[in-house]
């Protein structure tokens, strides 16, 4: 197989996205973890590094890379997987097998039209027909850098423009109408343009195809303003979020999304150097979306517009965020401007520092939302709306928060915060509220007690991981004990696969394994999802080393005696003398300190 051609599959494949199609991934640290997709459980064991291409499950032990993972999911030839995952990644390998079905022709159709809309629209932009397009991005403070980026289009005022650009590409009626680009008219048999006389805002998914289109009118006259291309065998508005493929790599380095509503919000962070920032596609938020989001960051800073309207959904997106494990904190912004104007008028850092300024968690701002225009009510209206906050605050887990937010509602109500506390607590009562919820860390992946017996399996993938990635701890643990000691058969073929290559390169070795000795992927992943703060030791690993030869000398003493037992029986003295002579040297031997 060449090894070319497996690594320029890896760089374009992201193990992570792959992953996600399979099962919902939670980004904890540096890892992401989610419900093994080869084996039933309930609480998460199944683990992906972004970094190290690497996955591995810690309840049924399969691990491995990109193509590991597809010849276990799809149950498949390493040269299969290959085969899937070069057409996916884009890279010309062999010609796709039989068995490639109608649908998936049907949709590469489709993405095919999308690309071809999307760059017939940016030339549209670029020429005279698009001047009138061009100052409306100029008025709304687009420089031409970012058009570029984010291959802004322009569908001008015509019904058959596109239509017949495609046509002339070979596409037939009904696959046109599948593309959701162009629309069938009942009356007269005949198909027109979906866009027209619009900013063309192309829809990529995560790995970066486009998928669809947005449009924003510049007629006023025009209704709906912003246009989406309709629901397709590629494109859903509540799966895909605007930006993210700019954003994603900008949005795992910082572990933190910036969420907005619209096309422009999006596009303007990202002109200013806030490249975190995506957009929802100017719809109500969902929970696919959430679990998009999930799947790169653990932290979501949502930016909706000021308004009633705006307040509410995002209120509504929070809450879905936060019950798929996401924190999430909400800004509003001043008088009600959007995202992309107060960027504008202030500023880069000013924005950044307002935003710093004025988070509040989906409590506060529930809170916040809720107890607009109290002030004046009677104490009767007053204790009605605090026995409504009463059914949010006992969700909250964490007592300190309980504490402030109590405090808060005292002050927004204007009741003694002491009363309040008194009211809530009596209200737990009355309802039998489970109170505050203990938050309890269900994952222990490491015991790492003094208890911890050397010849355990974990120690022993902690050791060999401390091994591959330290050369002088290799050698010395290796010369002095050998790899017997290793009571897994995979953990010394790895051992004395270090051993032989004497390289510690470890994607090359991996990739090797993959489809030299596949069997090995597993074990060659689980040591290297060992993350260097478990390892153990040097005190560790010299008390080991001291264990070692205290468990090779007890054997030897055990063989000693049983040989001298035997010669009892035998009845021959000399050979009795010979044996006692060296169970006695060696008692001296471990006496005098020497192993």
């Amino acid at each position: 197989m060449n090894e070319q051609l497996l690594r320029t599959i890896e760089d374009r494949i992201d193990i992570v996205e792959l992953v996600s199609e399979s099962t919902d991934l939670v980004r904890k640290g540096s890892r992401y973890w989610g419900l093994c997709p080869f084996h039933s459980e309930k609480t998460p064991s199944f683990s992906v590094s972004a970094e190290k291409r690497l996955f591995y499950c810690f309840g049924c032990h399969v691990g491995g890379n990109i193509f590991t993972f597809v010849m276990k999911r799809d149950n498949l030839s390493f040269k299969e997987a290959v085969e899937v995952l070069a057409a996916k990644a884009g890279v010309e390998y062999v010609p796709k097998s039989d068995g490639a079905k109608k649908r998936k022709r049907d949709e590469e159709r489709i993405i095919e039209m999308n690309e071809l809309a999307a760059a017939y629209y940016h030339q549209l932009l670029k020429s005279d027909k698009g001047a009138r397009a061009r100052r409306y991005l100029e008025e709304r403070g687009v420089d031409w850098e970012t058009a570029v980026a984010f291959q802004l289009g322009y569908a001008p005022d015509e019904w058959r423009g596109l239509l017949e650009y495609l046509i002339s590409r070979g596409y037939s009626g009904p696959q046109l109408v599948a593309s959701g680009l162009i629309k069938r008219s009942p009356v007269k048999d005949s198909y027109y343009d979906v866009f027209r006389d619009r900013v063309i805002f192309p829809i990529r998914n995560k790995s970066g195809t486009v998928v669809g289109m947005g449009g924003r009118s510049l007629n006023p006259a025009d209704i709906p303003k912003y246009l989406n291309t309709p629901e397709t065998a590629v494109f859903s508005k509540r799966d895909n979020l605007y930006g993210l493929f700019q954003a994603r790599d900008h949005v795992r380095r910082l572990n933190e999304a910036i969420l907005v509503e619209g096309y422009m919000d999006c596009i303007m962070l990202h002109q200013y150097g806030i490249r975190q920032a995506v957009a929802s596609l100017g719809t109500a938020f969902t929970i696919e979306q959430a679990r998009l989001l999930r799947g790169y960051t653990e932290r979501v800073v949502l930016i909706y517009d000021g308004d009633q309207a705006g307040q509410r959904e995002a209120l509504r997106a929070a809450e879905l965020m936060s019950k798929e494990g996401l924190k999430v904190e909400v800004v509003v912004l001043p008088e009600d401007q959007d995202p992309d104007e107060y960027i504008m008028v202030k500023g880069k850092e000013e924005f950044l520092q307002y935003i710093k300024n004025n988070k509040k968690n989906p409590m506060e701002f529930k809170l916040d939302f809720k107890l607009r225009g109290v002030e004046g009510q009677s104490l009767v209206e007053k204790l009605a709306v605090l026995h409504e906050t009463f059914c949010d605050l006992q969700q909250v887990k964490s007592l300190l928060e309980l504490e402030n937010h109590l405090a808060f509602v005292a002050r927004k109500l204007e009741l003694p915060e002491n009363a309040v506390r008194r009211e809530f607590r009596v209200w737990q009562r009355k309802t039998r509220s489970i109170g505050i919820i203990r938050n309890r860390n269900s994952i222990n992946r490491y015991n790492k007690g003094d208890k911890e017996k050397f010849a355990s399996p974990e120690f022993q993938v902690r050791l060999l991981a401390k091994m591959v990635n330290d050369e002088n701890t290799f050698k010395r643990v290796f010369e002095t004990c050998g790899t017997k000691f290793f009571t897994d058969p995979g953990l010394r073929k790895v051992a004395a696969l270090f051993q032989e290559k004497g390289s510690f390169h470890h994607g090359q070795l991996i990739a090797e394994a993959v489809h030299n000795l596949p069997e090995l992927a597993a074990t060659l992943a689980r040591i290297e999802m060992v993350e260097e703060e478990n390892w153990p030791s040097d005190h560790e690993v010299e008390k080991f080393i001291r264990e070692v030869k205290r468990r090779k000398m007890e054997r030897k003493w055990q063989r000693l005696l049983t040989e001298i037992e035997a010669e009892k029986n035998k009845g021959d003295f000399y050979d009795i003398l010979r044996l006692i002579l060296e169970t006695d040297h060696h008692l001296r031997i471990q006496e005098g300190g020497e192993l």
